[in-house]
């Protein structure tokens, strides 16, 4: 495989965001396809994303734990029940540094 392949295969990649488009995580959605990711959704809530994610299997999932209308911390409790060996990477954005570490936990 060469570098054009492997570049081509992430921009592929299907990503979710979950936080909805008036979240600072709505905001990334334009810049990734600006810069040649071709699949991405969007999500309001943590059943919205735990929906979308049972049918798309995402690659990686970004959640803006500042959304109001999310709970971000049972959104990554129930995509680890989903599917334990399979659980996409979770990316975390949040202001308050106490809200990224309970993440963390």
């Amino acid at each position: 495989m060469n570098a054009m392949d492997t570049f081509s295969m992430i921009h592929d990649a299907r990503i979710l965001i979950v936080g909805g488009t008036d979240s600072d995580a709505g905001a990334l959605e334009p810049m990734l396809r600006d810069a040649g990711y071709t699949s991405i959704a969007l999500a309001n809530d943590h059943l919205g994303a735990r929906e979308l994610h049972n049918k798309n299997r995402y690659d990686l999932v970004l959640v803006d734990l500042d959304a109001p209308s999310l709970d971000g911390s049972q959104l990554m409790y129930e995509l680890r029940g989903l599917a334990p060996d399979a659980c996409p990477p979770v990316v975390v954005l949040a202001e308050q540094q106490c809200r990224r570490m309970r993440a963390i936990q």
